[in-house]
């Protein structure tokens, strides 16, 4: 059984970004679907150059986790979730590492959902009903 701290990343984030400049990553469709659609980012290769150059910024570890969908149920897999945040918009980043392949896989990248750290340092009020 894999165990984490989760409080702490499963996996080296440096390598994974290092790998997506080498192009050693698959990406799940519905990933690959919401990066067009949040962020307008079309393609995977858009999205590994992305990602490696530098797009993903004020990346902050959220949780490590076990995959909950694994199809393989045999075989665990743990999967990292980072918020970052690119042009004044919040994302989210899964990602986990295939011990048959050895590549990288991005699960999800999409909007973030929940309230993030950068929300609650800019926007402090933004959850208010100032309306009497």
């Amino acid at each position: 059984m894999l165990e984490n701290n989760q409080n702490l990343p499963y996996y080296n984030i440096d390598d994974f970004i290092n790998d997506c400049a080498n192009k050693k990553i698959i990406v799940f469709k519905k990933a690959q679907e919401d990066a067009k659609t949040f962020f307008n980012i079309s393609t995977q290769a858009d999205l590994l150059h992305f990602i490696a150059y530098g797009g993903c910024e004020k990346l902050h570890f959220i949780n490590s986790k076990l995959w909950d969908k694994n199809p393989g149920k045999n075989n665990p897999t743990m999967v990292d979730g980072y918020e970052f945040t690119t042009n004044n918009k919040n994302g989210y980043i899964a990602f986990m590492k295939s011990k048959q392949t050895g590549l990288w896989i991005i699960k999800s990248f999409h909007e973030a959902y929940s309230i993030s750290i950068n929300d609650l340092l800019y926007k402090p009020f933004s959850g208010l009903d100032l309306e009497d």
